[in-house]
């Protein structure tokens, strides 16, 4: 495949660096903020959790992986009555597939980074 079938080579893409201090805070819930990038096939988040926030139990269409980058995070997952909880430490990753039921709940004040693909950011669906 030519160059010239990817992309228009009279307006190539280029790359750029957001710096964080740019990116709005948005209250994704009470003690979850969020500020992300989102491009046409993937949204990634950087995440600050104060202690004792929790997600909502939810499912989207949307993959998603959380890694987290300092303080301790319960991730929760699977169906009700055989669900599973992880403590997750620095450095570990949650990897959710499309439509899998989850949870993340701040054992401790901490940050994750979040990747959301393919699209925009979901919006989470019903649980029941």
């Amino acid at each position: 495949m030519k160059k010239e079938d990817l992309f228009d080579i009279e307006n190539p893409p280029s790359a750029k660096v957001v710096k964080l201090q740019d990116l709005p805070v948005t209250e994704f819930r009470k003690g979850i903020n969020l500020r992300k990038v989102e491009t046409k096939t993937m949204t990634m988040a950087r995440v600050t959790w104060k202690k004792g926030a929790f997600s909502p139990l939810h499912r989207h269409e949307n993959e998603q992986i959380v890694i987290l980058i300092e303080g301790s995070l319960r991730a929760r997952s699977g169906e009700r009555g055989s669900e599973v909880y992880v403590e997750m430490n620095p450095g570990d990753f949650f990897s959710v597939p499309s439509y899998a039921l989850h949870q993340v709940e701040a054992l401790e004040d901490s940050v994750s980074v979040e990747v959301f693909g393919p699209g925009p950011l979901p919006s989470p669906l019903p649980t029941d």
